[in-house]
């Protein structure tokens, strides 16, 4: 539009010498800013020129030729930007940090070297991560997030999701995950059932009460603590699955369930209360192997033939599973 303007602008000249001047400005406009990246937030643009990116003053263009080679992106200051229109250009960053700025939505679709990405203390309700990124490093703790797209993630090594409101998380293709936070959401599903959960040392599901299933590689392992996953945290009302799907669990008709008295002496009765009359009682030691397994009706079990120790019980019906430690002394 810009461009017919000036040539109706040019045919109405009456002079050559104007003629000339209005095309070489037409050009020298066109070149300039073909060669300059808009940034239309003031608070992008002043960090830009407090890091020497840009030379000022605020202007909404940055020169292209400044960012397309910067590897290293660090806002951890509040520039109280909103807007990252631009970041598209910065072709060959490495690594992204945003702390503290109000910014709601992010597109990395343009940045495909991506590795090391930090976005914090927002308002991030969604973020656009392309396929077959290559980003290794994801945080995005404390936001207002409340899905997370992972699919194009292969390389995912290290994934902080706290404080979010995201509902369902499925990191089954994740095969190199090590680290893991999704404390503090609203989670209802969370599958980390990838064959690798050997490699996953760190792992914290806390303060998700409508979790009731994890699922994982070695469900009798996980629930009792045993290699790696004895450093796992979860709420007590979550249990771990091998197939999340097998049961329909609500652990809410488990909260009121009593199992006493724990410690326990060998030959003591173990009494249940506020359990449906009909379900499964079983025991694994700390590592994992099965003592016993008994169908309880008469709400009762007797401690026999057992040593003393640490142990696990699960409890299944129908339609739950509950998992706890068990003292014999």
């Amino acid at each position: 539009m810009f461009f017919f303007v000036c040539l109706i602008i040019i045919f109405n000249c009456n002079s050559m010498k104007k003629h000339y001047l209005l095309i070489i400005n037409l050009f020298f406009f066109i070149s300039l800013h073909s060669q300059n990246t808009y940034i239309p937030d003031n608070g992008f643009e002043q960090l830009l020129i407090d890091i020497s990116i840009d030379l000022g003053p605020l202007d909404n263009y940055v020169p292209t030729a400044n960012i397309s080679g910067v590897e290293d992106l660090n806002i951890l200051s509040n520039y109280n930007i909103t807007d990252l229109t631009g970041l598209q250009d910065f072709t060959s960053i490495e690594a992204l940090h945003i702390d503290n700025n109000p910014i709601s939505t992010i597109d990395l679709s343009g940045n495909p070297i991506l590795y090391d990405v930090s976005l914090t203390n927002m308002n991030l309700t969604s973020i656009t991560i392309p396929n077959n990124s290559i980003i290794a490093f994801l945080d995005v703790s404390n936001n207002s997030i409340t899905s997370l797209d992972l699919t194009g993630l292969s390389n995912l090594q290290y994934l902080n999701i706290e404080n979010n409101q995201i509902t369902d998380l499925d990191l089954s293709s994740k095969l190199n995950l090590n680290n893991l936070n999704v404390k503090s959401n609203n989670l209802i599903s969370l599958n980390i059932k990838n064959g690798s959960n050997s490699l996953l040392t760190t792992f914290d599901a806390t303060n998700n009460p409508n979790l009731a299933c994890i699922q994982v590689d070695n469900q009798i392992n996980a629930n009792a603590g045993i290699g790696n996953y004895s450093s796992w945290l979860k709420d007590a009302t979550s249990n771990y699955l091998e197939d999340c799907n097998t049961l329909h669990i609500d652990n809410t008709s488990l909260l009121n369930a009593q199992v006493y008295p724990n410690p326990i002496a060998i030959n003591q009765i173990l009494n249940f209360k506020n359990l449906e009359t009909n379900f499964t009682f079983s025991i694994y030691d700390y590592s994992g192997k099965l003592i016993d397994k008994k169908n309880i009706k008469d709400n009762y079990y007797k401690i026999e033939n057992i040593a003393t120790g640490i142990y696990f019980y699960t409890i299944e019906t129908n339609t739950n599973l509950f998992t706890n430690k068990l003292i014999v002394k």
